[in-house]
């Protein structure tokens, strides 16, 4: 009979010398295909937000040399931008660390379940943090849509005046 809590096979309830849980090769050969997407999803991650920081910067400069600095729509993007590198720059810094705690796992003897725990916490960080500026961006395009609107409508051309009603031809018949 097997349950969830002792496994059936020999090889999945083996126990180090002092309790100490320790994996069993097939375990941390999934312990360490996970932990090498970690750790190779982080580094690009944070070089795209290291990018996408270079690419503001020269935007900034550009939007400051042409004076475009009342255009609403040339400054609401680059703050999706900006929340974008900040978002890639933390969970690859995060999932490098997490990648590295789950590395542990399998390189190490005795400490198994300490370093499970540090990776799902540093996860339990990368998802609340996911959590946030998802919500975050939701409330900030309302926000740059509602200032859209209000820009485009505010910019219009003074000397056109709509036709009133009485103007129009009468296509009743």
């Amino acid at each position: 009979m097997s349950s969830e809590r002792y496994p059936a096979r020999a090889e999945d309830r083996y126990v180090s010398h002092a309790d100490e849980y320790e994996f069993t090769p097939s375990q941390e050969r999934v312990v360490s295909q996970l932990s090498n997407s970690l750790r190779w999803v982080g580094a690009p991650m944070m070089s795209l937000g290291s990018l996408i920081l270079i690419y503001l910067i020269m935007h900034a400069i550009w939007v400051w040399r042409e004076g475009h600095m009342e255009n609403l729509q040339l400054l609401t993007l680059p703050m999706f931008l900006l929340g974008i590198a900040v978002l890639f720059m933390a969970v690859g810094a995060w999932c490098g660390r997490a990648g590295h705690a789950f590395h542990q796992i399998v390189t190490t003897q005795g400490d198994d379940i300490h370093h499970l725990m540090a990776g799902l916490t540093v996860l339990n960080q990368v998802f609340s943090f996911m959590a946030q500026f998802v919500k975050a961006m939701i409330l900030l395009t309302f926000l740059a849509l509602t200032l859209n609107l209000i820009w485009v409508y505010t910019q219009r051309d003074p000397n056109i005046v709509p036709e009133s009603p009485a103007t129009y031809p009468d296509t009743r018949r």
